[in-house]
């Protein structure tokens, strides 16, 4: 919330920063669970925090906006921790 309301930058930007945080929180987790039906709780929060707050560092980089690193990376880590949680 913070980082919406004091860093300057256009609607589009913002949107596509939202888009990348809940895909990298919710994404991996919502691919292990139907690939393998079942993921330990503290796993599916791990991973849920990780891409999030990841995303969230990585769009604070001066030359990360829109870079596929800040895409990947979240994404990759929390498939990571979802992976290793499955049950």
């Amino acid at each position: 919330m913070l980082i919406a309301i004091y860093i300057p930058e256009d609607i589009f930007t913002r949107v596509l920063f939202a888009w990348n945080a809940l895909g990298a929180a919710f994404g991996p987790l919502l691919i292990v669970k139907v690939i393998s039906k079942s993921v330990d709780g503290k796993y599916a929060f791990a991973a849920i925090a990780t891409g999030f707050s990841l995303s969230v560092l990585l769009s604070l980089l001066p030359s990360a906006p829109g870079d596929y690193l800040e895409r990947l990376i979240p994404f990759s880590l929390a498939f990571v921790i979802a992976w290793l949680g499955r049950r």
